[in-house]
């Protein structure tokens, strides 16, 4: 396994409910060249229940839902395997900062912000806005500040058009195209792919419209099937092959200099990276479970 060099920062950018094939059927542009110039596939696949929380809580634990215990449709903060260890606190204990930016949430559940916020591990937990524009806005601070670490950016316009007015319709695809053009302004303000130091990673969290229109919790397909790419941070153009969601959280902590727990379930993308000179990669001392 080689290192990434210089890689200190990655940017995860979640484009919830953004199906693969929407990128050419809607002319996503933007997305379209980050995933040539650096390494992607339209054919990943998300966990089961095809869920954002199952997804999310996935991707920011590096275990399945059977583990981390998020089945259903809404974040229980209690539950699963006490072992398991976010990828955000294992950052934050090898003193790298970790930074997210979500969409707002209702007011019933404002009070429930700052245990997520424990739960997941982030330094920083912040719902902040109704769009991908608002959300990146809010973030630029952050995005400009914070040169290391993690920060992640959730957006939600397609899968808001999509519980509303059916996945791959106009209105979906009407916010697919603001979300493309929102990545097209956050790879212009963090020079990607041109910063080496910065390793951008754009993935859907789930599909949807496999069985039913309007939903995407069905186990099918369409619903399962998502794009991942990274591009910037010395990723080579690679077409990626048998990638799951659990692959993404071991490959953000070995690229940030660590090697992945023994519990993470997936893989390290290495693949993605050219093999060139090595550098010492520490292993990161798993903190106490309380």
């Amino acid at each position: 396994m080689f290192d990434s060099p210089g890689v200190r920062r990655v940017i995860l950018v979640v484009l919830d409910g953004l199906r693969p094939d929407a990128i050419e059927k809607f002319n996503l542009v933007h997305l379209a060249r980050l995933m040539e110039a650096g390494a992607s596939t339209r054919d990943g696949l998300t966990v089961s229940p095809p869920i954002t929380t199952a997804a999310l809580a996935s991707l920011f634990t590096g275990v399945s839902p059977s583990t981390h215990g998020i089945t259903r449709d809404r974040f229980v903060l209690n539950g699963g395997d006490p072992s398991t260890i976010s990828l955000a606190s294992l950052l934050s204990f090898a003193g790298q900062p970790t930074s997210a930016f979500l969409a707002e949430m209702p007011a019933v559940l404002k009070p429930l912000i700052g245990r997520i916020k424990r739960r997941l591990g982030f330094g920083v937990l912040r719902p902040t806005g109704r769009t991908a524009e608002e959300i990146l806005e809010n973030a630029k601070p952050t995005l400009h500040d914070q040169r290391r670490g993690l920060i992640v950016l959730h957006w939600p316009d397609a899968d808001r058009a999509g519980h509303r007015f059916g996945w791959m319709s106009e209105p979906y695809g009407a916010a697919a195209r603001r979300m493309d053009e929102t990545l097209g302004r956050l790879a212009e303000f963090c020079a990607i792919p041109h910063d080496a130091s910065t390793l951008l990673v754009l993935l859907a969290d789930h599909g949807g419209g496999g069985v039913r229109e309007k939903d995407h919790s069905q186990e099918h397909p369409v619903n399962r099937r998502i794009f991942v790419a990274m591009c910037g941070g010395g990723v080579a153009p690679t077409q990626l092959r048998d990638v799951t969601m659990l692959d993404l959280a071991p490959t953000i902590l070995w690229v940030l200099g660590h090697e992945p727990p023994p519990m993470y379930e997936g893989r390290v993308l290495d693949e993605a990276f050219p093999l060139g000179e090595t550098f010492s990669r520490p292993a990161l001392e798993t903190p106490a479970v309380a």
